[in-house]
């Protein structure tokens, strides 16, 4: 483990921040990379590793949301046997992803906006 040139012990937590940073920008770009290939469960272990970096961190439980209203949809389109389908099943319902994003951050305004969206569809 490299110093990031401070003294003292400071100095390894700040690169294993770092290094966390980096792990959740991989994280979430394979979940892009995922969800856009309908690969749901794939996007779901993505994200679950970034929440295990961040656990408080309410963009990763509203990205969950997403990926369950997702798999959902597709489930209804492809059949109840589908993959899609069991991962739907998994993740459970997607208003629990929003609501527990909008307890993370509770003064976030684009969290609720967004929660008052997905209900209306």
């Amino acid at each position: 483990m490299r110093k990031l040139g401070r003294s003292g012990g400071g100095a390894y937590q700040d690169e294993q921040r770092l290094d966390n940073d980096d792990l959740a920008l991989a994280s979430l770009n394979l979940f892009a990379v995922y969800l856009k290939r309908k690969e749901f469960r794939k996007a779901a272990e993505a994200l679950q590793r970034e929440r295990t970096l961040n656990p408080t961190l309410g963009a990763i439980a509203y990205q969950m949301g997403i990926v369950a209203q997702k798999a959902r949809k597709a489930s209804k389109k492809e059949g109840e046997a589908s993959e899609a389908a069991r991962v739907a099943e998994e993740l459970g319902d997607p208003a629990r992803w929003f609501n527990e994003a909008i307890k993370l951050n509770p003064a976030s305004d684009s969290y609720k906006k967004a929660l008052e969206k997905e209900s209306k569809t």
